[in-house]
């Protein structure tokens, strides 16, 4: 299950796509591209170091067992599986304030 994410395998759950409204400002016509770039650019939750690793790690704790976590444009994007290749995203978190500098440390080395 270490493949990774197909944009075209992935559902949005209600709460998803209202927070993608909210916090990243995507209505229902941008989702589906927004998460292409998000698979393809985001900084995957193994990359990350030092304090935003350790705030991901207390996510993570938070989310379903074999749950992936994205960070693009300074919010977390949590993914969940569902079956063995299909995947539904479960919420858009906001990055801390804090830690938003480090992302882009983080993002600029790899």
């Amino acid at each position: 299950m270490n493949k990774k994410l197909d944009a075209n395998k992935i559902t949005i759950s209600r709460h998803a796509k209202q927070r993608l409204k909210e916090r990243a400002g995507i209505h229902k016509k941008g989702q589906k591209n927004l998460l292409e770039k998000v698979i393809q650019r985001g900084l995957q939750h193994g990359k990350t170091k030092g304090n935003l690793f350790k705030w991901m790690n207390k996510i993570m704790l938070n989310s379903p067992n074999g749950s992936r976590a994205y960070i693009y444009s300074n919010n977390v994007y949590i993914f969940a599986p569902t079956t063995e290749d299909h995947w539904n995203l479960i919420t858009v978190l906001p990055v801390a304030a804090s830690l938003q500098n480090l992302t882009r440390v983080i993002r600029s080395q790899v």
